[in-house]
């Protein structure tokens, strides 16, 4: 059996299990009132249960063991993956995966979740996954990095995962945001050779595409914790496991395909800690799914445009792996630019929104 056939069954499987999971993840939250709390930073009404992580992850693990047995190609690992470096990054990825499951159910402190952040991306710094040269544009030369990738890296583990972690708050969105970015991290891996990262990336999509039917507004059951955090930590790892996907590009291409919720989160910092002068860790009303909403975008046209936005750049790596020419090097620059500036020109028409409505309320 090729690898064509068993991707399509391993990631059809992946989607099928979470079809039938996610039904019953429903049922048992409601039966024993497992769901999602409300408060006024939350935009949805009613009992909706917040354990949808559970299927992505159980789905996943169910496709991932299929393609293992199917495909020799993903067992002698074309990746190169030593045993410590597989068992380490499933480590990981459990551990994360728990101390999310424990927060949605006893909303433990940020703190230890962090700790456990910290514990999972310094393991997989510590067996080799890390990005070891920048490529510079116009210049054509890969710096080294030397002992900063470690650092580099680790900060990277740690801001994707809590990246994923915090735009999850609205239907479909993180879902939505984690299936596109694999999508191109999957054809990346494909199209330069490490079959076994596009297996991965492409059965982890099969797995949260069962969810979205469920999760699609008006949501039937969010991700939650333990799937944000799941899919934070896994979609930071998968440009890293590949050793020959995109070579010294990997960082910024990685930047740009998750541009969407690194641009959020390096705001929330920016906001909460400079600007606030609070914690980071404490909770606010103005991520860019929040803005939109105040300046009275629906739920369906938010959706559209943050996945057209996440299309265009996926496309623009894609074009920049193909073409290593100076007017693809323009294009990958143009689309940071372009995306920086909307989000600082939708930032400044939501705080002369928020100033005209306090004027109002006075």
């Amino acid at each position: 059996m090729n690898d064509i056939k068993i991707l399509i069954i391993s990631v059809s499987v992946a989607f099928v299990a979470n079809l039938i999971i996610t039904p019953l993840i429903i049922f048992l939250s409601r039966r024993f009132h497992w769901y999602d709390h409300i408060n006024d930073r939350k935009i949805h009404e009613g009992q909706i249960p917040r354990l949808g992580g559970v299927g992505i992850f159980l789905s996943f693990i169910i496709g991932f063991f299929i393609a293992f047995f199917l495909s020799s190609e993903i067992r002698t690992g074309s990746s190169n993956i030593s045993l410590i470096q597989f068992l380490t990054i499933n480590a990981a990825f459990v551990i994360i995966f728990a101390v999310g499951l424990l927060d949605d159910f006893t909303n433990i402190s940020a703190r230890y979740k962090l700790i456990a952040q910290i514990i999972a991306a310094g393991s997989l710094v510590a067996v080799g996954f890390h990005f070891r040269t920048l490529y510079i544009p116009f210049f054509n030369i890969d710096v080294n990095l030397g002992f900063t990738s470690y650092i580099i890296t680790f900060f990277w583990f740690i801001g994707i995962c809590n990246s994923v972690n915090l735009i999850d708050g609205m239907d479909g969105l993180a879902g939505g945001t984690s299936f596109f970015s694999l999508l191109f991290l999957g054809i990346l891996s494909a199209v330069t050779g490490d079959v076994a990262v596009a297996f991965l990336a492409f059965i982890l999509m099969g797995a949260i595409l069962g969810f979205l039917v469920f999760n699609f507004p008006p949501a039937k059951i969010f991700m939650g914790d333990c799937g944000s955090l799941f899919l934070g930590i896994t979609l930071a790892a998968i440009p890293l496991i590949g050793n020959t996907s995109t070579g010294s590009k990997t960082l910024l291409i990685s930047i740009t395909i998750l541009m969407i919720p690194i641009i959020d989160t390096l705001a929330a910092i920016i906001r909460r800690t400079i600007i606030k002068r609070v914690h980071f860790f404490n909770p606010d009303r103005e991520h860019l799914h929040h803005k939109l909403l105040d300046l009275g975008f629906s739920v369906k046209k938010i959706l559209a445009l943050i996945y057209s936005t996440l299309i265009l750049l996926g496309l623009t790596t894609l074009i920049w792996a193909k073409f290593d020419t100076n007017w693809s090097v323009y294009l990958i620059l143009a689309s940071w630019v372009i995306v920086v500036g909307l989000y600082n020109l939708l930032s400044f028409f939501h705080r002369k929104h928020l100033k005209k409505a306090n004027q109002k309320s006075e």
